[in-house]
């Protein structure tokens, strides 16, 4: 983890965009999410594209850095103040186990994230935005979520919740009184 935090200004938030899915869908919503905040100073901004065998070295972009393939993604999530992902259950899992609240943007009519996504706005975990609406709202929803603790708050909730949850012994105990 220490190769990451070399590389950024800890005085800013860190976001983490973990964008997934098909090229079709993803490479536009990348560079929607690039060209609506790269202006923006106040941020680290990490992406990582998720381009199975890309390079594993970082680009430098104007306030972060770019990744094709990002080898530690998982620490990435530790650091980060918030993230922007597509609202899979894997990844929103992992988002609960780090305690980051997230912004949802989820692939257009794919049922599961989208149902995940609005959960996520409903709990207030984190906020949806649609695809088409990447330019009009994330800046807005980056500022809300960052200056308003009740994301990060909520999300801690359902972090120590999920901590003290054991499915394997609920699965072994619900055997055994068969």
């Amino acid at each position: 983890m220490s190769n990451v935090k070399d590389i950024l200004d800890l005085e800013k938030p860190i976001i983490f965009a973990h964008i997934s899915g098909p090229n079709k869908t993803k490479l536009l919503v990348l560079k929607n999410i690039l060209n609506t905040l790269k202006d923006r100073d106040d941020i680290n901004l990490i992406i990582s594209e998720g381009k199975p065998n890309g390079s594993i070295n970082p680009k430098r972009i104007k306030n972060g850095w770019y990744y094709e393939w990002c080898p530690v993604r998982d620490e990435i999530f530790a650091l980060s103040d918030l993230l922007i992902v597509r609202g899979g259950h894997s990844t929103l899992s992992q988002a609960i186990l780090y305690g980051k609240p997230v912004i949802t943007i989820p692939i257009e009519n794919h049922g599961e994230q989208i149902g995940n996504a609005r959960k996520v706005d409903k709990l207030g975990l984190g906020i949806m935005i649609r695809q088409n609406e990447i330019h009009k709202q994330l800046n807005d929803s980056i500022d809300l979520i960052l200056l308003n603790d009740r994301y990060k708050d909520n999300m801690l909730k359902v972090k120590e919740l999920a901590e003290r949850l054991d499915g394997t012994k609920t699965i072994i105990d619900k055997i055994n009184e068969y």
